[in-house]
């Protein structure tokens, strides 16, 4: 799950997947801003079929807190 979600945004980012840190802050460490940020919430919903509630996705700021979420989620 966690190389799911690292190539969701290593592909947003174009660049290779193994360069993106599992903690890596997405808005902080990878520059994505709020709006781009919704849209891969909004992908990883589609593609893991969870649905990430507003009061969650500010938590969700690094592939590791997403893992979580989604392995929470899925149980």
């Amino acid at each position: 799950m966690k190389e799911k979600l690292t190539e969701i945004l290593a592909k947003r980012l174009g660049v290779d997947p193994s360069s993106i840190d599992q903690d890596a802050d997405v808005m902080t460490d990878l520059g994505f801003d709020s709006l781009e940020c919704a849209e891969i919430l909004c992908e990883i919903e589609d593609d893991f079929g969870v649905e990430i509630s507003d009061e969650y996705a500010p938590e969700l700021r690094n592939v590791r807190a997403m893992a979580d979420y989604i392995d929470e989620k899925t149980k």
